[in-house]
């Protein structure tokens, strides 16, 4: 049982570098015991924090969101910011469906790629890899495969140079997107920004998903420049202003920017289109009877 937890774990630590896969059914199955198990482990114990966070995780795979929230609201304040970062964006990812099956190629390269018969967080709306030549695309991949498999062992510098011999075959946005993400999560978020922003520009803002744009805001914060990430957002919830995931990012940064009079209107916003996330909210907003209303 705990190796269906570690998935998870990795799941939920990996969306925040760019990679999520998907359950597949029987391991949803394993989870769903998992789940009962770690319910009776609360209660023999509700200060165990460990089976708690566990709990959690598994029902935002599972989006089991009526057993989720009393234990959430228990354990939200006992909680690292680094943990409670991490299973609140798993949660919105979930919640929003923002997590979703997607493979670059069906060719032989792709199918070597761990997250391709899974699925993966999808960063882009089109298929980068369109009118690459087709033995090109093949070493890209192959390249991007192993960059891939290393970055989810942890071994994020070598991840780095593999998507680097990607991108030296040809410039697509995927390599550049994922440059990006290895050195934010290095440590090296003005290096990062650059990256981000050219995989971007060769993709089109167009083709940007949401959650890529957050990577780069999340970069722009951790690069010591907070209020460009709130403007990008809030160009993003311009164009899209009914997403409740880039709703929820924008209150997150607002909130830590003291800004808050724009925080607590984003907080209406999100309480009208989805009470879930806005329940979510409640258990560490500053001004909880501002954003309750009647």
């Amino acid at each position: 049982m705990r190796k269906v937890f570690l998935i998870v774990t990795f799941l939920l630590f990996g969306v925040s570098a760019g990679h999520c896969q998907v359950l597949d059914p029987a391991s949803k199955d394993l989870l769903a015991k998992s789940l009962e198990e770690k319910k009776s482990q609360l209660a023999a114990d509700p200060n165990n924090l460990k089976a708690a966070e566990e709990f959690v995780m598994g029902c935002a795979v599972l989006e089991k969101w009526d057993d989720l929230l009393p234990v959430y609201r228990q354990i939200s304040s006992r909680m690292s910011e680094r943990e409670k970062q991490t299973i609140d964006l798993a949660i919105l990812l979930f919640r929003t469906k923002q997590t979703v099956k997607f493979s670059v190629e069906k060719d032989e390269a792709s199918k070597s790629m761990p997250y391709a018969a899974t699925g993966t967080m999808r960063l882009l709306k089109n298929n980068p890899m369109e009118g690459v030549p087709e033995e090109a695309r093949k070493m890209i991949m192959e390249y991007f495969a192993r960059g891939a498999r290393l970055f989810q062992e942890g071994r994020i510098a070598e991840a780095k140079n593999e998507y680097e011999k990607s991108l030296a075959l040809k410039e697509t946005p995927f390599p550049c997107l994922f440059i990006g993400s290895s050195l934010h999560a290095l440590g090296n978020p003005a290096e990062a920004i650059g990256y981000l922003e050219k995989g971007i520009r060769l993709a089109g803002e167009e083709n940007v998903t949401p959650y890529l744009w957050l990577v780069l805001a999340n970069a722009y914060v951790n690069n010591g420049a907070p209020q460009k990430a709130i403007s990008l957002l809030e160009d993003c919830v311009k164009r899209d202003p009914g997403d409740v995931f880039l709703l929820y990012q924008l209150a997150d940064f607002y909130f830590k920017n003291h800004e808050d009079g724009k925080y607590l209107h984003v907080c209406e916003k999100i309480k009208a289109a989805d009470s879930i996330i806005f329940s979510l909210m409640e258990s560490t907003c500053v001004n909880k009877a501002d954003l309750k209303g009647n």
